[in-house]
């Protein structure tokens, strides 16, 4: 079915307006950038990768995150909820 606009044309109801956010306080940016550890392989194991390419590409995120912890000097850690984030302020 095909929308009539001479028969109901589009109205505008309201407009909803947003100020701009800086969602990265330094904090984060730091927790994002050099702390967070993320790899398939944090999540439910039911939805963990499977194969032999996957067990190397396993090695390969570990390997990763050794060399990014030591060039960062800051230790990664998988961050499972929102709460463990600092504030965006």
């Amino acid at each position: 079915m095909v929308w009539d606009e001479a028969t109901a044309p589009y109205q505008t109801i309201s407009i909803v307006d947003y100020p701009s956010q800086d969602a990265l306080s330094a904090q984060r940016e730091v927790v994002l950038e050099d702390a967070m550890k993320l790899t398939p392989w944090d999540g439910l194991v039911a939805h963990q990768p499977l194969g032999s390419i996957d067990h190397l590409r396993k090695t390969v995120y570990e390997m990763s995150k050794k060399k990014r912890e030591a060039v960062n000097a800051t230790p990664t850690k998988a961050v499972n909820s929102v709460n463990e984030m600092p504030s965006a302020s």
